[in-house]
């Protein structure tokens, strides 16, 4: 734990809420404090977030910290922690949830940096899975979205945090936004005061892209009247100035993303999310044809070496070289049969599954061979497996339950270059 927070927390003299030991504090936002906490009596490790004692007699923050309370506890998704509890003690309101562990990617791009961009645009595209989902559903604009709001656990699941601005399509219809969200992440339109939908959450995520890729903000200013109008007025920023060798692919993204009119952006999450599925996949495949090229480069110089010491042997002694015995030739392992039968294989293991709308198992089961399976350097078995995860995105797919997707880390963060 940092000495910093500690010195910054508000809650340093409260030892217990309710049924809760508070054991330390794990970040500080502008509403509240997080601290890990662990229950009683079965000793179970959790997050409570405390609402700033400076907002407590504030009956909108109130309402706010409220609303995020109802909001965790109607959504149901395994990329959202769950409320499990909430009360008030003395002067001092709070809420109890599941504990995550993991860092946010403030932390990611603060100690990783540069960050890998196939690692970059993994998290983006989970994120956006988790917010078509939460969208699709429940019909829920996150209106927050930035790096500290998005967290990664070790084994690679992304999650979406803190939904205490959030607003349902209803709630949004007139609503005068001006002053919400964080200046360097929210969308033009949010900035102004003006209505909103789901494409201000896709300007954000793309503003949180542009971070991990460059280290930077897009707009950089002196005051929070600087950044508005920047996001507003200044022409969207070339993230080539910062990372040159990022790919086309990536750059286009961050383009569409933060366009300033939201018409100009991604028509929906879906749109977003394949064109971030296809520029992983080239990605990938450059990826896997340089490592082909270098691995044919050994057996080539290899080769070579022999020939030459071959030829330069028969001309000083013109021995004659025998062919080998048939009996010790082999035969290379047949590489697309074994293909093949994977690919069979986890089709017929995610047919029940699909059968029973466990989209979350059959997206888990895919990416795990992807990151770890035999074939997750075979450019087919990259491209047959992203074909079919790309069909749990499409507009054909039946409404998608809670617990349709169990987003995971494809890539490997702090990763130079591509």
């Amino acid at each position: 734990m940092p000495d910093n927070i500690l010195e910054k927390s508000n809650f340093s003299h409260v030892k217990r809420l309710g049924n809760y030991r508070l054991l330390y504090p794990l970040g500080i936002g502008g509403m509240g404090e997080v601290y890990l906490a662990e229950r009683e009596p079965d000793r179970a490790k959790v997050a409570i977030k405390l609402l700033l004692p400076s907002l407590a007699n504030n009956r909108y923050h109130i309402e706010l910290f409220l609303k995020e309370i109802k909001m965790l506890a109607r959504i149901k998704h395994p990329g959202i922690v769950r409320a499990l509890d909430a009360g008030v003690q003395g002067d001092v309101c709070f809420f109890v949830m599941d504990y995550i562990q993991g860092r946010n990617l403030v932390s990611v791009i603060e100690q990783d940096q540069p960050v890998s961009e196939v690692a970059a645009l993994v998290i983006v595209r989970d994120a956006a899975v988790i917010l078509r989902d939460v969208y699709r559903k429940y019909r829920i604009i996150h209106r927050d979205i930035k790096p500290e709001n998005i967290m990664i656990t070790p084994q690679g699941s992304v999650h979406v945090l803190d939904f205490g601005l959030s607003w349902g399509i209803q709630d949004a219809r007139g609503y005068n936004s001006a002053g919400v969200g964080t200046a360097h992440f929210a969308a033009p339109e949010q900035q102004a005061g003006k209505q909103i939908d789901y494409r201000a959450d896709i300007y954000a995520l793309g503003a949180t892209l542009f971070q991990l890729l460059t280290g930077r903000y897009p707009y950089e200013r002196d005051s929070v009247e600087a950044l508005r109008e920047a996001h507003q007025n200044a022409p969207v920023p070339n993230p080539r100035e910062l990372r040159p060798n990022l790919s086309d692919e990536a750059t286009a993204i961050l383009e569409k993303c933060l366009a300033k009119a939201p018409e100009d952006r991604y028509a929906s999450w879906r749109e977003m999310i394949h064109s971030l599925n296809h520029a992983l996949r080239k990605l990938k495949r450059q990826k896997y044809q340089s490592r082909r090229r270098f691995f044919f480069l050994i057996p080539l110089l290899l080769f070579s070496g022999a020939a030459a010491g071959h030829f330069y042997s028969r001309y000083h002694s013109q021995a004659e070289l025998q062919p080998l015995p048939s009996s010790t030739r082999t035969e290379a392992p047949n590489n697309n049969e074994r293909l093949a039968k994977e690919l069979q294989r986890l089709r017929e293991y995610s047919q029940p599954l699909l059968e029973k709308k466990e989209f979350a198992k059959v997206r888990e089961l895919w990416l795990e061979q992807l990151k770890n399976g035999e074939f997750r350097d075979d450019e087919e078995f990259i491209d047959e497996a992203n074909r079919f995860l790309s069909t749990l995105d499409t507009e054909k797919e039946p409404e998608v339950s809670p617990q349709s997707s169990t987003p995971r880390l494809q890539g490997d963060i702090g990763l130079a270059g591509r």
